[in-house]
């Protein structure tokens, strides 16, 4: 996260697990009223899924102890009573792109972790749940009609396996390439350093349906390699980017009622994904490419499903620090759901979303939502999609 102009300190504390465990409550969200706009290519049955996590690792703990214990299983549960023998594999990919051809703070690598999969195992359940391969990339396993995984590639429970990876720490860049990351894990860098990702071979499967997940307390940030709308040594209001901070993502990659959003204090109505300024190497990379890339994975657009954990896209406000510089205030508080902080608006992942028919995504509240209600949900619509329609 860089909310604010970047400075170095203290990342935030954690939080104790009994306030997480008491405070896991709510709802998921429904489906998205509208979809995509493909010509209808029926989805094939299948007996793979492809499960790819792409979790914020920046600097709000989303990718830690900020999040409620989640279980796997209860994603799997809809699956194994439908599909018994469903092959399934799980990945996770950080945000951390870094920031172009530039390195702030936070963002000291060129090319951040370039979408290889996660395999440093941090959470707290590691000891026991790990890999058999530690040099392996992902999670391998058949699903048995009663839940539990047969022929795995892990020592331990799904569940805790899963809680050792999906803890992918804080300290990545604050400028979030959710959706930048994922593509890169799958399609390929797209980093100045560039690179084929042959550490993630074998995980994405050409008849394996995907499932895409995202979880993040800010909004997506994914721009071009050779992006200048990080430049660390420009004058904050001389040269128009304005401070070094996430703001500049909301305001090169939003319009609100067709217009700049400006810096003034105040909120905004009618916001959606667009450019505001003719540069393009100002500009971040348009929501439907991805859109368009992730489909192009497969035979069928519709064997790719997408679920995003995040700040819903209202109310957007824009406030102002103690130095008066821009900054976005949260759209949501945590209490009741997967997230426990605050979360902004995330008008480009909600977007994202509405990119593909409404049986194939869904956005969640990430305040509100609750981990395994939200989960099951998902689970339940892909039962029904790897039938084929």
């Amino acid at each position: 996260m860089l909310a604010r102009p970047v400075t170095r300190g203290a990342l935030p504390a954690a939080l104790a697990l009994a306030s997480l465990l008491a405070a896991c409550g709510g709802r998921p969200a429904a489906a998205p009223p509208d979809g995509g706009f493909d010509t209808f290519v029926p989805g094939p049955p299948s007996d793979q899924l492809d499960i790819l996590f792409a979790i914020d690792n920046s600097n709000t703990d989303f990718g830690d102890s900020g999040l409620c214990p989640m279980r796997l299983s209860a994603l799997l549960a809809p699956l194994a009573a439908a599909h018994p023998g469903l092959s399934v594999q799980v990945g996770v990919v950080t945000s951390d792109l870094g920031a172009g051809v530039f390195t702030a703070p936070s963002c000291d690598t060129i090319g951040g972790d370039q979408g290889q999969l996660w395999n440093t195992g941090w959470g707290s359940t590691c000891t026991t749940a790990h890999l058999s391969d530690p040099s392996a990339r992902f999670l391998g396993f058949s699903l048995a009609s009663d839940g539990s995984v047969t022929s795995p590639n892990f020592a331990g429970t799904v569940d805790d396996v899963f809680d050792c990876y999906r803890s992918v720490g804080v300290g990545g860049c604050g400028f979030e390439h959710n959706l930048g990351s994922a593509r890169a894990a799958l399609v390929g860098c797209n980093t100045p350093v560039g690179c084929t990702q042959p550490a993630n071979a074998g995980f994405l499967r050409p008849d394996a349906y995907l499932l895409l997940v995202v979880m993040s307390s800010e909004d997506d940030c994914s721009a071009p390699p050779d992006s200048t709308l990080f430049d660390t040594g420009v004058q904050p209001w001389i040269d128009g980017l304005g401070p070094l901070s996430s703001y500049r993502c909301f305001q090169y990659g939003v319009l609100c009622q067709g217009r700049d959003v400006g810096r003034d204090v105040g909120t905004r109505e009618s916001c959606f994904p667009g450019d505001k300024d003719p540069d393009p190497h100002h500009q971040l990379v348009p929501v439907p490419t991805f859109a368009r890339d992730f489909k192009a994975l497969k035979a069928s657009p519709r064997m790719v499903y997408t679920a995003v954990f995040a700040g819903p896209p209202t109310p957007v406000e824009i406030g102002s620090d103690a130095n008066g510089y821009p900054w976005l205030k949260a759209s949501c508080r945590g209490g009741g759901g997967i997230w426990q902080a605050s979360a902004q608006p995330a008008i480009r992942l909600e977007a994202f979303t509405r990119q593909f028919d409404a049986d194939r995504a869904r956005f969640f509240n990430a305040c509100t939502a609750d981990a395994d209600g939200s989960f099951a949900q998902i689970g339940s619509d892909l039962a029904t999609a790897l039938q084929g329609d």
